[in-house]
């Protein structure tokens, strides 16, 4: 993977990262995570959604499809014309935003140079309990293969942010050399 992200610093690697992994993904599965993201932010309409994910060249056919479906599975409402995350849905969105905050001060740590091992595992570690969470809320059943769709999308994220990241930083590169290293050498 060549990491070249439109905007400089840790946002714009972020942004990158995003990039390349929403669009790894299916259209369904695309306009699935684009619309949890998207009502994150608050209340929007079908044409809403549907001028957002045009304007950014993500799928936008099938929006009131993927709209109905997410509603009949729990994930949204409709309110007044308005789509709006349910508990379940804020609970996914939740999950993702906080996988995107801990790549976030991974990736500003990998440009300060200040990264060790310990806070490669940390970080990773972090990540996986919130992608095990997202599986596990409660005791609400949603779509498996929606389920898959989110898990799909962080590992797409955090394998980008991997190579992104030993691409242009050294102590990165150092740091998960060391790691590979470890590993190599314990299962002598």
């Amino acid at each position: 993977m060549v990491c070249t992200p439109s905007k400089k610093g840790a946002l714009g690697i972020l942004e990158h990262i995003e990039k390349k992994a929403i669009t790894a993904l299916s259209s369904p599965n695309v306009r699935f995570i684009s619309i949890l993201l998207k009502l994150q932010q608050g209340k929007k309409t079908t044409n809403q959604i549907t001028r957002e994910l045009r304007e950014e060249g993500l799928p936008w056919r099938g929006v009131r499809q993927s709209l109905i479906e997410m509603e009949k599975i729990g994930i949204i409402r409709k309110e007044n014309g308005e789509y709006t995350l349910t508990s379940l849905g804020k609970e996914m969105a939740k999950g993702i935003s906080a996988v995107k905050k801990d790549l976030l001060q991974l990736i500003t740590a990998s440009l300060e140079n200040s990264v060790e091992e310990e806070d490669i595992y940390r970080q990773l570690l972090t990540i996986i309990a919130s992608t095990i969470s997202i599986g596990l809320l409660g005791e609400e059943v949603y779509d498996t293969y929606r389920a898959l769709a989110i898990h799909g999308y962080i590992s797409m994220m955090v394998a980008s942010t991997l190579s992104c990241l030993y691409e242009i930083s050294n102590s990165f590169r150092e740091a998960l050399d060391s790691i590979e290293k470890t590993i190599l050498t314990s299962k002598k």
